[in-house]
C-alpha cells in the first residue's frame, strides 16, 4: 500500500522540450557519439545554479551544437553533501527513468521540481508520484527507487568528479579542460575554441 498524501504531490511534468532524434540520445548523454568535442557537466538536482545552467545555458547549446553533431553533452552526478539525502536520491531517480529511456525528462522534471517543499522535496513518494507521471513502468521504477539500485553509478561519478578535483555544481569540462563559468559564453567559447582545435 502507498500513502500518498496531499504534500506528496507534485506538479505536473514539464512539457518535454528536446526534439532530439532518439538515435541522440543515450541513457545521460546526449548527441553524437563521434562528436569531436564532449562537454561533461557534474551537476546535483538540489542546485539552484544547475538548475539555472540546465534551463538556460544547457538548452541554447543542445540547439547551437548538439543537435548539429558538433558536441556531445554528458550528465554526470556530484549530489553536494549539504544537499542530503535527497541530492542522491534525485540522482538515483534519474537513473531509474533512465532504465526506462526517460532520463532527460525526469532531469527537467527534477530540476522543475527543485526546493519546491524545502529539504522535503525529494522524498521517495514524491519521486514516485513523479515517475507516475512521465508514465513510467511503476513496478519497475518503484523497486528501483527502494533498492537504490544505481548506487554504484552514481558513486562513480563522484569518484570521478574528485579525481578532478570538482567541489562545486555545476562545474563543466569540454574535452577534459575544466571551464572557469558555467556561463553561457564562457562554455561557448570553449567549445568554439576546441571545434577549432579539431582543424
Amino acid at each position: 500500500i502507498v500513502f500518498v498524501s496531499s504534500s506528496a504531490q507534485s506538479a505536473g511534468a514539464p512539457p518535454v522540450t528536446s526534439d532530439l532524434p532518439t538515435e541522440l540520445v543515450d541513457r545521460a548523454a546526449k548527441g553524437s557519439a563521434g562528436a569531436a568535442v564532449v562537454l561533461q557537466e557534474f551537476a546535483d538536482f538540489e542546485c539552484p545554479a544547475c538548475k539555472t545552467f540546465s534551463e538556460g545555458t544547457a538548452k541554447r547549446l543542445e540547439e547551437e551544437y548538439v543537435k548539429t553533431g558538433k558536441v556531445r553533452f554528458e550528465f554526470k552526478h556530484y549530489p553536494l553533501p549539504q544537499h542530503e539525502p535527497g541530492a542522491t536520491r534525485a540522482a538515483n531517480a534519474a537513473e531509474c527513468a533512465a532504465d526506462q529511456g526517460k532520463f532527460w525528462e525526469m532531469h527537467d522534471y527534477l530540476f522543475q521540481e527543485q526546493g519546491l517543499q524545502g529539504p522535503n522535496t525529494f522524498t521517495a513518494s514524491r519521486l514516485r508520484s513523479m515517475g507516475e507521471a512521465l508514465g513510467l513502468d511503476m513496478d519497475e521504477f518503484n523497486s528501483c527507487i527502494s533498492r537504490e539500485t544505481h548506487r554504484q553509478r552514481i558513486l562513480d561519478d563522484v569518484n570521478e568528479a574528485r579525481g578532478l578535483l570538482v567541489n562545486a555544481t555545476p562545474t563543466i569540462f569540454v574535452n577534459g579542460k575544466r571551464i572557469d563559468s558555467p556561463s553561457y559564453e564562457a562554455v561557448k567559447a570553449a567549445i568554439e575554441a576546441a571545434i577549432a582545435g579539431q582543424g
